[in-house]
């Protein structure tokens, strides 16, 4: 929460400091919608806490500087193709997925046997491998939130031969691999992410048509969906995506023609980094968007649902 909150105080800085958006919340010009997800709405608030804390005439209780804020929901147990569009079972994808996690499998149970090994005697996972670490993995948060002195002596264990990397080290190696192999493939992107960039592409067409009069359109979302995203886009670095990060599309005018640029914030340390669009020319004009990446975005669920039946035919 406290991530969420630094972010949202940069984006208090970057974008009510300079005057972008307002200084007190506007319904009318900035939009927040996050996934049904308890965790996206939790975010999602203690981001609005940063982005606009009370001041003033919005300090509704002198003992706190926090004021209520609306943030959207998706309705649910509904597809939600903007939020949570990773969440739709596609049989396609599981195809795909299955296939490169044999093929990583035959790989890494090979490099790091005495790895596994080790781990099947210490873990509780019989047979331990390459298709067990998204379980071993999530010891990693109770590392994070600094809760070690329990952790077993496997978690922390170096190993000489391979380079005394530890344990964690290892696991996060193959973790960022399975993770990528959900979306790194132009048909994973759009099976995954391809909604979510119909809507970026269209919320881009209506701020250069004068639109829509929202000036910041926010969502609190999920790490996959971040990387499924920016593979739609074709702009992914491989990395997993950590907490509080913030994938940023800017769309402003430039002699009167619409341009757009996308960054990426994941470190809380650094600036946004500018990421090119491979498919458009930089920077990319709004109006080039749409054709650049027909082949990537998918409008709706009907599409969706017709995309999936016919990739499944071509099995």
């Amino acid at each position: 929460m406290q991530q969420l909150h630094e972010l949202g105080d940069f984006f208090r800085h970057q974008y009510v400091d300079t005057g972008f958006i307002p200084a007190n919340f506007s319904v009318k010009e900035v939009y927040l919608r996050s996934s049904d997800s308890d965790r996206a709405l939790v975010s999602a608030q203690a981001f609005l806490y940063g982005l606009y804390p009370a001041a003033g005439g919005y300090q509704w209780n002198a003992d706190t500087d926090w004021q209520p804020l609306p943030v959207h929901a998706s309705t649910p147990g509904q597809p939600d193709l903007v939020c949570k569009p990773t969440a739709i079972k596609c049989a396609r994808h599981e195809v795909l997925v299955a296939q490169g996690d044999r093929e990583s499998k035959a790989v890494y149970d090979v490099k790091y046997s005495d790895f596994f090994s080790e781990l099947s005697k210490t873990t509780g996972f019989k047979n331990c491998s390459y298709l067990d670490i998204n379980g071993l993995f999530d010891v990693q948060r109770e590392l994070i939130h600094n809760m070690t002195a329990k952790q077993p002596e496997w978690v922390t264990q170096t190993w000489n031969q391979y380079d005394n990397r530890s344990s964690m080290d290892i696991i996060t190696e193959m973790r960022t691999v399975r993770m990528m192999n959900l979306f790194n493939s132009e048909e994973k992107g759009k099976l995954q992410g391809g909604p979510v960039l119909y809507n970026w592409i269209q919320n881009a067409l209506a701020v250069s048509e004068n639109r829509n009069d929202q000036r910041m359109l926010l969502y609190s979302s999920h790490d996959g969906v971040l990387l499924a995203l920016l593979n739609a886009f074709r702009a992914s670095n491989d990395m997993m995506v950590p907490y509080a990060a913030a994938l940023i599309m800017h769309v402003y005018s430039d002699n009167g023609k619409y341009y757009s640029e996308l960054y990426y914030r994941n470190e809380t340390t650094a600036d946004p980094y500018r990421i090119p669009l491979s498919r458009c020319p930089d920077p990319c004009e709004v109006s080039q968007l749409a054709s650049a990446f027909q082949n990537m975005t998918v409008a709706d669920l009907s599409e969706m649902m017709s995309v999936i039946k016919t990739l499944i035919s071509v099995l």
